[in-house]
């Protein structure tokens, strides 16, 4: 397999690492665009592909045509294994986009799955502030469970993009100390039960 380039190449390649090296080999004298979709699953596969990645960008970082785009629905994966400080590609990238789901892309249960280890306590919070919970006390009384666990619980929707923060601007600074909660993924089917601020 050579790809019309001169460079020859194994009909199939025996490692993660020997496909990466034939691409940024191709990519020295022309534009290549790689695109590696869901790469958390991948990376978890291949314990050692993060560190090739490095390597290889580090190499060749001088004389690459190489767009690589690594896409991954797992953000709590992208976020802390390739945009943190102590990941192996930290401070490689050139720019990162964070899409939103379509309505159609994803069940929301599938996304909860994927991204905590007790789905079924976040639905509750989720239910709870689509019906109108608005304060942490009301939510952590709907769900039965203290307020600070409950404060961990939405901390982490917020991260997701679940759940969005919305401060009163009434003038009254009783209520403007309270913190309003109101769900922005229109995909958990209960976006006609949004908790606006009066």
């Amino acid at each position: 397999m050579e790809y019309n380039t001169g460079i020859a190449a194994d009909s199939f390649f025996a490692s993660f690492q020997s496909a990466l090296e034939y691409v940024f080999e191709l990519a020295k004298t022309k534009r290549i665009v790689l695109v590696i979709d869901e790469y958390p699953y991948v990376a978890r596969a291949s314990k050692s592909l993060a560190s090739t990645l490095q390597l290889l960008i580090d190499k060749n970082k001088d004389n690459s045509r190489l767009f690589l785009i690594l896409c991954g629905s797992s953000m709590s994966y992208m976020e802390d294994h390739v945009l943190a400080y102590k990941a192996p590609l930290y401070g490689r990238r050139t720019a990162q986009l964070k899409i939103n789901p379509f309505d159609f892309f994803e069940e929301p249960g599938n996304l909860l799955k994927q991204e905590v280890r007790e789905p079924a306590i976040y639905n509750a919070v989720i239910t709870a502030i689509a019906t109108g919970c608005s304060k942490m006390n009301e939510i952590s009384n709907k769900i039965d469970e203290n307020t600070r666990v409950c404060a961990t619980y939405i901390k982490n929707l917020i991260t997701l993009g679940i759940v969005k923060k919305n401060r009163p601007t009434a003038k009254n600074r009783a209520v403007r100390r309270f913190t309003l909660l109101r769900i922005i993924c229109s995909a958990f089917g209960i976006a006609l039960c949004r908790k606006t601020p009066r």
